[in-house]
Order: C-alpha cells, then sequence, then structure tokens
C-alpha cells in the first residue's frame, strides 16, 4: 500500500511540473472594422442609433441617420455632413426629421460636395416627451470617406 501511494505521488508531482512547463501564449484580438465589436451603449429611450455616408467619385455624398425608438415620445433626428481638416471640424448642411415613435426614424441625405476634402456625416438623436422635455440626447458619426 505504501509503495503504491509513493508511485501515484510521484506520478501526480511528474505531471504537475510537466503541465508548468508547457509554453502559454495570447495574442490580441484584431481591431473592430466597420462598426465589428463595437460596444453599444444602452439607451432609455430608444434600442439603437446610427450613421452611415458615402461619396462617390464624382463627389456625390449620399447617407442615412436612423434611430430606433422604444416608447412613444418624439424622436428627432438631424444629420449633418462635416468636413474634416486635421482638428478643425467644419458643417456643411444639415436635415432634420422628427416622428413620435415607437418605430424606426430614417433620415436619407444626398448632397454633391463642393470641394475635395473628408467628410462624414454626423448623426443627432433628440428625444423628448409630450411636454417638449428632452429626456435624452445622443450623437453617433458614420466613418469618414474622401472626395
Amino acid at each position: 500500500m505504501r509503495k503504491s501511494k509513493k508511485l501515484f505521488a510521484g506520478i501526480l508531482a511528474c505531471m504537475m511540473m510537466a503541465l508548468t512547463c508547457l509554453p502559454v501564449s495570447a495574442e490580441e484580438p484584431p481591431a473592430p472594422t466597420s462598426g465589428e465589436g463595437e460596444i453599444m451603449p444602452l439607451f432609455d429611450n430608444f434600442a439603437q442609433a446610427s450613421s452611415s455616408f458615402k461619396i462617390s467619385s464624382l463627389g456625390h455624398a449620399t447617407g442615412t441617420g436612423t434611430v430606433t425608438g422604444t416608447k412613444s415620445y418624439t424622436y428627432t433626428l438631424t444629420c449633418t455632413i462635416q468636413k474634416i481638416s486635421g482638428s478643425s471640424v467644419t458643417h456643411i448642411k444639415s436635415w432634420t426629421t422628427s416622428k413620435k415613435g415607437p418605430g424606426t426614424v430614417v433620415l436619407p441625405i444626398d448632397y454633391y460636395l463642393s470641394s475635395r476634402g473628408t467628410y462624414r456625416l454626423r448623426t443627432y438623436v433628440s428625444v423628448k416627451n409630450s411636454s417638449g422635455t428632452v429626456l435624452e440626447t445622443h450623437t453617433v458619426y458614420s466613418p469618414t470617406d474622401t472626395y
């Protein structure tokens, strides 16, 4: 009995040493692209908000701002094309629409840019109750595009 305990203890010790000598490696996950893996904040009065934007080779800018309302409040979307030059941001053109929810509000934009540069679409969401009190706001930006 004593020999079997010593044998068992010896085998167990060897296994533990072998396990501690195994190489371990870890790698960083790839950076998210085009919104993949993005952490979405939780909102009180809407499910999600998004902003998409693209520019053709002729300077034709198109995009969409979207919000999905979850309650019977008024959802206002304001989409603004912004030109990015270094740390400077210039507002080019804005559109606004509103809808009483719940439901999805979509604001398509269509505009011809007059100068080359880097642009994005800023989508601003405002949620108001029946008294007109602002309950929640949120801003989401599209990825930039270059003309």
